[in-house]
């Protein structure tokens, strides 16, 4: 179990949980069966104060993986897998009034089919997604800079409610690279 104060960077209640550990600013990646937390991978540094791509995945056999700008920090074998109904949450835990993320995400997504490590390396390195690529189950790329809905341009169109956000231009260069 992870103390209190830890930064939320993506929750779905007991199925998954990325969050960077207050203490060691160690990235941290939870996978549960949808009624409990199980298993969960941790390690490297998230550096503060500069833009970081962290990513996340569960792979088709159960591995678990997570990367720090495109490179492999650390992996578990036999991860916990399972669903939740309820709403996946960004930037804060999903019961919690704490544990806010104090920083800046410049976009996220979420994708329904392992990815290659060439991909997060495309990915880490600033490629922007189109929203209609293989296997996208998710993408906001967060640029709306005002409201209260974060939109959804993948084919789903699962948009976000925003709450608390305060929207800031982002000099982070997200480019256009397509593959």
């Amino acid at each position: 179990n992870i103390a209190n104060q830890n930064l939320e960077i993506f929750q779905k209640n007991k199925v998954a949980r990325l969050v960077v550990l207050k203490d060691t600013s160690e990235l941290y990646f939870a996978l549960g069966d949808g009624t409990g937390w199980g298993t969960s991978v941790s390690g490297g540094t998230v550096p503060k104060n500069e833009w970081v791509h962290v990513a996340a995945t569960r792979d088709s056999d159960d591995n678990a993986t997570i990367y720090i700008n495109g490179v492999e920090i650390a992996s578990i074998t036999n991860s916990s897998s399972g669903s939740s109904t309820d709403p996946m949450v960004l930037g804060r835990y999903s019961s919690a009034t704490t544990n806010h993320f104090n920083g800046k995400i410049a976009e996220f997504s979420i994708f329904n089919r392992d990815l290659g490590s060439d991909e997060i390396i495309n990915l880490a390195n600033g490629m922007k997604l189109r929203g209609n690529e293989n296997g996208l189950a998710g993408y906001w790329p967060l640029d709306e800079a005002s409201g209260t809905i974060a939109y959804d341009k993948s084919a789903f169109s699962n948009d976000g409610t925003m709450s608390g956000t305060t929207w800031t231009t982002s000099d982070l260069n997200i480019t256009t690279i397509y593959t």
